[in-house]
């Protein structure tokens, strides 16, 4: 298990610096919005998880993450929590999105020297305070998005949607479903496959329809 216990987070009153640093390490900047978006993309990670990343669970070496816990919405604040399967992964990550964490981690560093803090490597990747100590609303990345998809004018497509694509375009690559759904987060691959039983069954007839091909007897020569 993850063996992170649930505990109620206060919104802080503490009032941030407006300094470009600060701004873009706590979630009211861009770039904080494009990194936490783009983690949700690489990870396939739920929204309350990605906002329940520590710089702990960034493994620099091996270019991996530890998803641990998850943040979720209550009345007056948040709590963390384990995640919904009350299970920790390991899942791998791309070198782009890498070396946005950097950046991100560049950034939390100059906010901590910028507000007089000591920068712990416990502290929230994404987060709402200048200390890193409490993390970023999962409403917040929502938002966020939100504000993204206005920017190019996409419309109607919701969060949640990109840990959908994250699942499809994997199986569409024909990573293995317990790949995936040891990435998910999901309790075991049936409920990979349940959940994407219709796009495995598109995939599928694909296969026929190239099999088919593969199979045609070839024009006959004259």
């Amino acid at each position: 298990t993850s063996g992170e216990s649930s505990r109620f987070v206060r919104p802080s009153r503490r009032r941030a610096s407006t300094g470009g640093a600060t701004a873009e390490a706590t979630g009211t900047g861009d770039a904080t919005d494009t990194r936490a978006v783009a983690s949700a993309i690489a990870t396939g990670a739920r929204r309350g998880e990605v906002c329940g990343l520590r710089w702990s669970d960034v493994n620099w070496h091996t270019n991996t993450l530890s998803i641990n816990r998850s943040v979720a919405s209550v009345a007056g604040g948040t709590i963390i929590k384990d995640t919904k399967t009350h299970a920790a992964r390991h899942i791998a990550i791309d070198s782009d999105t890498m070396a946005a964490l950097a950046r991100q981690l560049e950034r939390a560093k100059d906010c901590a020297i910028e507000c007089q803090f000591d920068f712990d490597d416990n502290s929230f990747v994404f987060t709402s305070t200048p200390d890193g100590a409490q993390p970023l609303h999962p409403d917040s990345i929502t938002t966020g998005f939100r504000r993204l998809c206005d920017k190019v004018g996409l419309k109607g497509v919701r969060l949640h949607d990109l840990r959908h694509l994250h699942a499809t375009q994997l199986l569409a690559a024909g990573v293995p479903v317990r790949t995936v759904s040891g990435r998910l987060g999901h309790a075991n691959a049936a409920t990979t496959l349940n959940v994407y039983a219709h796009f495995l069954q598109a995939s599928d007839r694909q296969a026929a329809d190239v099999i088919e091909g593969l199979l045609a007897a070839p024009p006959a020569t004259t």
